[in-house]
């Protein structure tokens, strides 16, 4: 249905390019990740935003208790 709405319309073309179709040329630049723990603002723009892209940071509770604690405990 949309492929007809977008040739009755002369955007076919358009629809093409957005879909991925022959006229599509994407450049796709391999990144190697950038996995570590974020300590600063710096390091949180060095490993995140810089890539101006998606961004996901996992929060990990603390792990506070110590060895001998934890045996003691």
């Amino acid at each position: 249905m949309l492929e007809t709405i977008a040739k009755l319309s002369g955007h076919f073309e358009d629809l093409q390019e957005l879909l991925g179709g022959p006229k599509a040329q994407k450049k796709v630049s391999k990144i190697e990740r950038n996995f570590g723990e974020i300590q600063s603002f710096a390091d949180l723009n060095t490993r995140c935003l810089a890539y101006k892209k998606a961004c996901a940071i996992g929060l990990l509770p603390a792990n506070l208790m110590i060895d001998y604690e934890k045996d003691n405990f």
